[in-house]
């Protein structure tokens, strides 16, 4: 599932952020949709740690010091 987000956003360079909904079948992956305003709150739920403390805010970061 991993590969195929990762290959897909390759196609989408020009994107800094997209979330990638990826079904995962009995016999593969699927690519189902990629969102250009993720809901990023999925991520803080999961890890129970605000954003800021992880690798994407960095990223978020770094590419926002870049726009400026």
């Amino acid at each position: 599932a991993r590969r195929l987000a990762e290959s897909a956003h390759r196609a989408l360079d020009d994107y800094v952020i997209v979330g990638w909904d990826v079904a995962i079948l009995p016999d593969g992956t699927l690519l189902v949709e990629g969102n250009s305003g993720p809901d990023l709150d999925i991520i803080q739920r999961v890890t129970r740690q605000p954003i800021g403390r992880r690798r994407t805010a960095e990223l978020l970061a770094l590419h926002l010091a870049k726009a400026v």
